[in-house]
């Protein structure tokens, strides 16, 4: 072969590299399905969970100029759209729908059973705040949560644990005192 001057052209040849072939994975632990550990099964889903439950933005609130007139039954059942366009954990959708809403004025009390629905409620105050602002078209809501006071409201309190529903039975009929003596029933 004469190349003269000419420089001949260099081809190069990749060998072609064998696809990748991945074993099934649990999408949980990124480990093989026939492989898994309970612990850090646990902990992926516990980082899932607590990714979830910061999912509701928060955000400025917008200044809305307009004060339509609006009263307990309007607030209730935007809370309970904020519930369900949300999706907030239990613990706070729970908190916002047990009892009633009470509106005085522009103030609005939102009545919670206990200190961890008070606190969770107070971390999504600016955007509960501005969803209201905009689903009442009231700038000017005072939004309050408090813990349940059976003096400041006609509602009962939600019983909730063994002792208390026991504790109301006995008030209906003091007999039921007598038969857990009588049986010897301990409460859990």
């Amino acid at each position: 072969l004469d190349f003269g001057s000419k420089t001949p052209e260099v081809i190069k040849i990749q060998s072609p590299t064998p696809p990748k072939v991945k074993k099934p994975t649990n999408p949980l632990v990124g480990k093989p399905d026939d492989s898994f550990s309970i612990i850090e099964t646990k902990e992926q889903i516990e980082r899932q969970h607590l990714g979830s439950q910061e999912e509701i933005p928060i955000e400025k609130p917008e200044k809305i100029q307009s004060r339509e007139s609006f009263n307990a039954e309007k607030v209730e059942v935007a809370l309970k759209n904020y519930g369900k366009l949300y999706q907030p954990e239990p613990t706070i959708l729970y908190a916002l729908e047990t009892y009633k809403p009470v509106v005085q004025g522009e103030v609005v009390k939102v009545w919670v059973d206990n200190q961890l629905q008070l606190e969770k409620l107070e971390t999504i105050k600016p955007h509960l705040y501005s969803y209201l602002a905009k689903n009442l078209n009231h700038g000017g809501i005072i939004l309050e949560f408090q813990l349940f006071d059976a003096t400041q409201t006609q509602e009962k309190k939600k019983l909730f644990t063994a002792s208390e529903k026991f504790e109301y039975f006995i008030e209906l009929n003091p007999v039921i005192a007598e038969l857990k003596n009588v049986f010897g029933l301990e409460l859990e």
